[in-house]
């Protein structure tokens, strides 16, 4: 049961294992998963709340027979209301009203079966998904297989009336907390945890128990000094990194100041940690997923991970792939600011990665770099691989800004011998589109 305050934008995905066995769930969709507990306990921290006086409709299609649908819109005070969304005839279930009766709503949702649902017009949430048997929304842990699911909750607010950028990827996807697309620079970190002074703080204690962390007079003085988003706090915030039920919260909160600022204490700190852990498999795929937040990576960022994505024979497999595509998005945060040290990275990932016996690995460590310097590369797969091949080919080419992608996906949304195909180029064209309206 996730709870956002108006303004806050939580995008939303899930990460299958090659066995197609949800195993957990990531802080960033691109990498590696953390643990279901933590980031149900991290949704918890947020509430919702809806701009007042707006429309919304919400459309849910279903793509199997057999599948089903179920929301709860409850209004919690002053007076609950239940609304359910249930299946027509039609295949079709939607819900239009006015927004503020649901003002300060829990919104808990929760699906199974093979489900394509896309909330059309202005959006509070949106879910997409293809060849989902189980999935996982909120604090609702099902098991099941994935091959893609996102959902997004947006702000209508005038403050934030930018969508939150949409992400989808081909594979290793994830539940994802964007703290970074929120926009939020100078908004203090207690407009999200909805603690506006001492008082609130403490009736939230109960939450921070929940991530283990132990209340008392010296947490709340610290509490209160993270909730500035001051940079001083990324020391603060280490000391919990060998704490393994708090360090995803500590992280996530440093990404938070490395997301807003152009400091380097907290890249410093979250490198130290990689180091000091590097041989422990779960600390490993909760902490190098934050590396997404980093900006302009430095060169250290780029040496420890590329050692532990090719070198490092100490390390599992597992993480290993987790650092291959951490790699590829430090090339991709790199091409703006500095297009010759990303284009060496993916010249290496190229290197290393084109002879292993692993396409959907490669095809999403380059997808993840963004660089023009992997489109020969993929095309190689979309123009010899088979159907499945060709459509992950085409959904690496999402992040890549070139007029031939765009060549090329116009091109096979004409193709008539494979509807997947066609699907396919339509669904990463109008990520595209998105994307570029929402930076």
């Amino acid at each position: 049961m996730a709870e956002i305050k108006n303004g806050v934008t939580v995008p939303v995905f899930v990460r299958q294992l090659s066995s197609g066995i949800i195993q957990s769930l990531s802080l960033d969709s691109t990498i590696h998963p953390v643990s279901i507990v933590i980031i149900r306990n991290i949704l918890g921290l947020f509430q919702i709340g809806f701009p007042k006086n707006a429309q919304s409709v919400y459309y849910y299609q279903e793509t199997d027979p057999t599948g089903s649908y179920s929301a709860e819109y409850r209004r919690t005070s002053p007076s609950q209301r239940i609304l359910d969304l249930t299946k027509r005839k039609t295949g079709y279930t939607s819900l239009t009203g006015s927004i503020s009766d649901f003002d300060n709503a829990i919104i808990r949702v929760q699906f199974s079966g093979k489900i394509r649902a896309d909330t059309i017009q202005r959006t509070i949430m949106r879910f997409r998904a293809k060849e989902s048997k189980q999935t996982v929304v909120g604090n609702k842990v099902i098991a099941g297989s994935v091959s893609r699911f996102t959902a997004t909750m947006v702000s209508d607010s005038a403050e934030y009336s930018r969508p939150v950028r949409s992400r989808e990827y081909t594979d290793w996807y994830s539940l994802v907390v964007d703290v970074s697309a929120l926009k939020m620079k100078r908004l203090k970190y207690e407009r999200i945890l909805g603690a506006d002074n001492e008082h609130t703080i403490l009736h939230r204690a109960d939450s921070l128990q929940q991530l283990g962390i132990r209340w008392d007079d010296t947490l709340s003085d610290k509490l209160a000094a993270l909730l500035n988003l001051r940079q001083d706090s990324c020391p603060l915030l280490s000391q919990y990194i060998h704490n393994d039920s708090v360090m995803e919260f500590a992280f996530m909160m440093i990404s938070l100041i490395m997301a807003e600022s152009e400091t380097k204490i907290g890249e410093k700190h979250l490198l130290d940690a990689i180091e000091w852990r590097k041989n422990e498999p779960l600390a490993l795929d909760q902490l190098l997923p934050l590396m997404v937040y980093i900006n302009n990576p430095s060169i250290r960022t780029k040496q420890i991970i590329t050692r532990l994505a090719f070198d490092d024979e100490n390390i599992d497999s597992e993480s290993q792939r987790t650092a291959q595509l951490a790699l590829g998005n430090i090339a991709r945060n790199l091409l703006i600011q500095n297009p010759g040290r990303a284009e060496k990275i993916t010249n290496l990932i190229i290197n290393k990665l084109s002879k292993i016996n692993d396409s959907d690995q490669y095809l999403a460590v380059l997808g993840n770099s963004g660089s023009t310097n992997a489109i020969p590369e993929i095309l190689k797969f979309y123009e010899n691989g088979t159907i499945p091949i060709q459509c992950i080919a085409l959904k690496s080419l999402r992040f890549i800004t070139s007029s031939e992608v765009d060549k090329i996906l116009k091109k096979a949304t004409k193709r008539k011998s494979d509807e997947s195909v066609k699907n396919t180029a339509l669904d990463v064209l109008r990520f595209r589109k998105n994307r570029s309206n929402s930076l």
